[in-house]
Formats: C-alpha cells, sequence, structure tokens
C-alpha cells in the first residue's frame, strides 16, 4: 500500500474523517456511510458466535469493533503504523478483550492458514494499485481463510480509474469485472455483486439526502435508515462512482 505520508496524516485526523471523508467536518455523511457499510455487512454476511473473523487493513478498528460483538475472535490488521496506534487506544478505552491489533507488512499475512471463518475490507482492496501485488494480497487472504468461509469487501468501483480528490498513488478505481476476475483467479466464488452507494442522493430522493446532511436526521435512525436505503439501492446503476458490497466464499 502507498502513499505513507497521506495515510499518516489521515490517521490523525478526529473521528471518521480519518478513514471515510477527510472533508466532512460535521460529521453526518460519514456517520451514515458508516451506518450503510455496516447494514450491508450485516445484511450479507454470515457471521458465527463461535467464529474467527480478519478485519483487513483495519485503519482505527471501525469495523473491527463491529465485528467484535458478531464472533469470538477478530484480528485486524494494518500496513500503517499511525492506524494501528490509534486503534489500538481506542480498543483500550472501549474495553473489549477479543479483538488483536497487528502490522501487515505487505507481503504475508502473520497467520497460518485456514483460521479465519470471515474476513472483511473496507475501502482496502482499491488501495492496492498494481494487479500482480493485488492477486498476492487475495491469495494471501485466501490462503488464511478456511474453505467455504467468506470474505466481504466494499469496494469504490467505476470504469474511470481516478479518484479526483484523492493524492496521486493512493486509490484506483476497478470495474465490478475487473474484481470479479481476480476473485476468480484466487480460486474465491463471487456469490453477492451488489451496488449499495453510489453519488448521488440518499434514496434518490433530495430531502432525505438533506436531511442526513444536515443533521436534523437524528444519528441513532441511521442504521435503520440505511438498511431500508439497501433495500433501494437493488436498482441503482453504477455511475460516475459506485460502492459495491462482494461477498466471496473460499473454495
Amino acid at each position: 500500500m502507498r502513499n505513507r505520508e497521506f495515510w499518516q496524516q489521515q490517521s490523525g485526523l478526529p473521528g471518521l474523517r480519518s478513514v471515510i471523508d477527510p472533508n466532512d467536518v460535521r460529521g453526518h455523511k460519514n456517520a451514515y456511510l458508516d451506518a450503510l457499510h455496516k447494514a450491508a455487512l450485516a445484511r450479507h454476511g454470515r457471521f458465527r458466535s463461535a467464529g474467527r473473523a480478519l478485519d483487513f487493513g483495519c485503519g482505527f478498528g471501525r469495523i473491527a469493533r463491529w465485528l467484535s460483538s458478531r464472533v469470538a475472535t477478530v484480528h485486524a490488521v494494518d500496513g500503517h503504523r499511525g492506524m494501528l496506534v490509534r486503534a489500538r487506544r481506542e480498543l483500550a478505552a472501549a474495553t473489549l478483550d477479543n479483538v488483536l491489533f497487528c502490522p501487515y507488512d505487505g507481503a504475508r499475512l502473520p497467520f497460518a492458514a485456514g483460521i479465519f471463518d470471515t474476513v472483511t475490507g473496507v475501502w482496502v482492496l482499491q488501495h492496492i494499485l498494481d494487479e500482480t501485488e493485488l492477486a498476492t494480497v487475495l491469495g494471501e487472504l485466501a490462503r488464511v481463510t478456511r474453505p467455504g468461509g467468506e470474505m466481504l469487501f466494499i469496494e469504490r468501483v467505476a470504469d474511470d480509474p481516478v479518484e479526483p480528490w484523492m493524492p496521486p498513488g493512493t486509490i484506483i478505481r476497478r470495474p465490478a469485472q475487473g474484481y470479479a476476475r481476480l476473485f476468480a483467479a484466487a480460486e474465491l466464488r463471487c456469490r453477492v455483486a451488489q451496488p449499495i452507494c453510489d453519488g448521488g442522493p440518499i434514496w434518490h430522493e433530495e430531502h432525505v439526502d438533506r436531511l442526513v446532511r444536515s443533521g436534523r436526521l437524528p444519528r441513532w435512525l441511521f442504521p435503520a435508515v440505511a438498511r431500508v436505503d439497501l433495500l433501494v439501492r437493488r436498482r441503482v446503476t453504477v455511475g460516475d462512482w459506485t460502492d459495491h458490497l462482494f461477498v466471496c466464499t473460499r473454495l
């Protein structure tokens, strides 16, 4: 993963600005997208209360902590020291005892083969720019996942590879077919490939979008609104950018 200076700077931003939109100072949009990501994972994932999960590219641990109530143990890895320092600090404050954070050197995962029931990665694969490197990473994720285990990824999908607001060398947007080809090469069967979020208003209704961004819609309602939003977005078509959920089974 490249552009370490960028991620070191990101790790110092407050709240969800470090891992979603750094420009969302008020935080309402980020809080909604966080709820939408988690609603998508909850809807399509098959989590086992006695299972072991790997959160790949964990950042400061927002998905790892969410997973902690759904599985027995969560191992969370990231290649950026600043994010791991923050993750461990926030974990200590949350007093969770089933989440373990560890560094990832970008080459080999520090785990034995076939030990994970579930792997998650939210906005992570899109930061691996080189196709050969990404194929290697997917091979490693497959290695540490048991046969029949699941991998759930949420990634930015578009035909244009450039993400205009991000520094060069930070992200690449791939078409959905490109991810499908890489998953198949890693011996993963993709059972879900579904758009969950696009650049348009939530529910495609401008007034709902304004309610979220203005803060007039209480945040405690975001998870419920996100669940309904996912049902509507089955008909979303890929536009300038679209978040996709991919759920793959390890063969």
